[in-house]
């Protein structure tokens, strides 16, 4: 995936992000991984290895500054966009009308 700046829309809200991938010096595998531009200067950075399975609750804690509804809502977009991307987005009951 090559890195590059994208706004997507969903629920109701627009998201600037860069997105793109990488190879985790350490591991070697392929990492993903989305930043959420606030002024479109910096802001919250998530990353996974390509592929995974992510879980909106757990994704929440590492992700103080974001509330779970974006956050499963700009996981559920990046998995339409890139769908190799992310295996699946598992939700708590009261998040999923947010996928």
């Amino acid at each position: 995936m090559k890195t590059q700046n994208i706004t997507i829309e969903k629920n109701m809200t627009s998201y600037n992000l860069i997105v793109g991938s990488y190879v985790d010096k350490n591991y070697g595998k392929e990492k993903v991984f989305f930043t959420w531009l606030k002024n479109g200067m910096t802001g919250e950075t998530l990353s996974w290895t390509k592929g995974d399975t992510l879980h909106v609750n757990s994704l929440g804690y590492k992700m103080a500054n974001v509330n779970r509804a974006d956050i499963a809502g700009i996981l559920s977009k990046i998995k339409e966009m890139f769908p190799e991307s992310i295996k699946e987005i598992i939700a708590s009951e009261m998040y999923k009308s947010y996928l």
